[in-house]
């Protein structure tokens, strides 16, 4: 499918992600777009060309307000001061008014008091910083760069200069990994009292260094019941500590769960502007269309007059339907009610009746007053659980999905 053969339609709010692909160097863990080594010359070419399709984007969907801002990457505080400036600029200048919520990715390795003042000074109000472990010897088998005094001094510039939001992204199940090495981690996050913790449990992605040293025999696999368990370990510890586990990998003080995020989880429409990034956004006729940007710079710097290289993907029914299910039950909340009667026209219940009736008599799932959610069994196997879906017949005859 050509992009040039729909037409966008205006959508009332969005939120709007930047893909920025360069790093300082390759983590073996790594399977996201990112390109080390990149001079400053096409990173400046590539921050215009961001831009550009920032523009593209807001101008023919035309939103009221642009609910969130999140730039991501790769690494963004690797980008030069006068860069990231530019970028953040440029970004005030095409978003109309403040976003409610602002967040730019940092790694200790490339984070100062300049990168932070940068930020405060151009309305962003949450930073998302790489940690994943404080441990020397495991940062050295994931590839991380940057020792564990400069994770201390990174943490110690954010508490005394930073005035905004804060997440951390740790890593559990590294290999070799202990339970001391993970309450070492907490014991240093749960001193800022910071207000978002995102918890991960490693995994073997295909392509990545660590993919490639374990199929070599080079890196034995911790079992999937000792990274449970550390994960497990480390969950139950957050939640004693006041944290809402809002969502299966984050963890929030009340309140200050990610919006960019939840808005995906919700289905919301985003636009993704930079190489790789993606958009999910309405067109003509009720479509509802989906926008990959290309996985490598050189397509994505031919441009507006080539679409930038842009995949697309026209959404069925089904997919939503399925989507819809499989973010909105990452949530401890759940599915809204009203938002899933509002696209669909009906309960989820008489739409799935055997499956909900399985999983409900499994303690899988629940309804409130105003919500489809899961239980934490639920969402402990939602994997497993999207699997079954997608092997249930599910009648979408006479549906007409209303969205966003």
């Amino acid at each position: 499918m050509d992009f040039k053969s729909f037409t966008l339609t205006s959508c009332k709010n969005l939120s709007l992600y930047i893909h920025i692909p360069f790093c300082e160097h390759k983590c073996y863990y790594c399977d996201f777009f990112s390109l080390p080594g990149i001079d400053k010359a096409v990173m400046e070419k590539t921050i215009r060309e961001i831009v550009n399709q920032t523009d593209f984007f807001l101008q023919r969907l035309g939103p009221e307000k642009i609910i969130s801002v999140y730039i991501g990457g790769g690494t963004p505080s690797i980008l030069p001061k006068s860069v990231l400036k530019a970028l953040l600029q440029k970004i005030n200048t095409l978003v109309s008014s403040k976003p409610a919520e602002f967040t730019v990715e940092a790694n200790p390795e490339s984070f100062d008091e300049e990168f932070i003042s940068l930020c405060a000074e151009h309305g962003v109000t949450r930073l998302s910083v790489g940690i994943q472990t404080c441990s020397k010897q495991l940062r050295a088998t994931l590839g991380r760069r940057g020792d564990v005094e400069r994770i201390q001094h990174v943490l110690g510039l954010i508490k005394n200069k930073w005035l905004g939001d804060l997440n951390c992204d740790l890593l559990c199940g590294i290999p070799g990994q202990t339970l001391q090495d993970v309450q070492r981690d907490l014991k240093t996050v749960l001193a800022l009292n910071i207000a978002h913790i995102a918890l991960y449990t490693l995994t073997l992605e295909p392509g990545t260094v660590l993919h490639r040293q374990h199929e070599n025999g080079l890196l034995p696999w911790p079992d999937h019941n000792v990274q449970d368990s550390l994960w497990l370990y480390a969950r139950d510890l957050l939640v004693k500590n006041g944290y809402s586990h809002y969502e299966i990998s984050n963890f929030s003080l009340p309140g200050k769960g990610c919006l960019h995020n939840i808005r995906y989880w919700l289905l919301k429409p985003y636009i993704g502007v930079g190489p790789g990034a993606v958009s999910t956004v309405p067109a003509e006729g009720g479509k509802i269309v989906r926008l990959s940007n290309p996985l490598h710079l050189p397509g994505f710097l031919r441009g507006t007059a080539k679409s930038w290289s842009m995949e697309v993907e026209l959404l069925t029914q089904r997919d939503i339907f399925f989507e819809h299910l499989m973010l909105g039950f990452r949530l401890k909340k759940g599915i809204p009610k009203r938002l899933f009667h509002k696209r669909f026209g009906g309960e989820l219940p008489e739409l799935i009746p055997g499956l909900w009736k399985e999983w409900s008599e499994r303690g899988f799932i629940k309804q409130s007053t105003t919500a489809y959610c899961l239980t934490l069994r639920g969402r402990l196997i939602l994997n497993r659980m999207l699997t079954e879906l997608t092997q249930y017949k599910i009648d979408m005859s006479g549906i007409k999905i209303n969205w966003p």
